[in-house]
């Protein structure tokens, strides 16, 4: 009879298989811990590159003084600065930029905020396709398609009101700073 008593006894208590138990639950808690934990050192880690990095985009500008004026805009957005590897466009520009197209900026740096602009035949309102490729200083390269549509401004209008007692130099200043007030709108 002892021995079938010593053989129906359970080989740990009940009090150790609950330790062993809350120790499963607990190893279990922090390994997702740690997996969150990594998780979100991974996203703040690329939140601060996003949010550091270069931002380089081409875009029309439009100018409206005493006559209308286009510009194509490289502009770098971002908050660190980018070397420019590569500008490439697969369809023509305007007769002014087709000859080049924008090819000395190839190689430079374009700094944050920094801008830079070419003239652009007012009429010329075919869709610009091309891509840029840049880097910023830790050697990550970008490449941004472009599709510039360069007649977004064709259906606005613009004002050219002059007082009948002012001359042609003060119509010409009072445009001007017009137009100086509305860019830093």
């Amino acid at each position: 009879m002892e021995k079938i008593t010593e053989l129906l006894q359970p080989y740990i208590s009940l009090s150790e298989f609950i330790q062993i138990f809350i120790s499963c639950i607990s190893l279990a808690i922090a390994l997702v811990a740690l997996y969150q934990s990594k998780k979100s050192i991974q996203l703040t880690e690329k939140s601060i590159l996003s949010a550091n990095r270069p931002y380089v985009m081409i875009y029309i500008e439009t100018l409206d003084t005493v006559y209308f004026e286009k510009y194509i805009v490289i502009k770098n957005f971002g908050k660190s600065a980018a070397r420019v590897l590569d500008l490439t466009f697969t369809s023509k520009l305007d007769k002014k930029n087709d000859i080049y197209q924008l090819g000395s900026l190839v190689g430079g740096i374009i700094a944050p905020n920094q801008k830079f602009t070419t003239s652009m035949d007012p009429h010329f309102n075919e869709t610009v396709i091309g891509e840029i490729k840049y880097q910023d200083l830790d050697g990550i390269i970008y490449e941004e398609k472009l599709n510039i549509k360069t007649d977004m401004s064709s259906q606005l209008r613009w004002s050219n009101i002059r007082n009948s007692k002012d001359t042609d130099e003060v119509t010409a200043i009072k445009q001007a700073s017009q137009n100086i007030v509305k860019a830093f709108k």
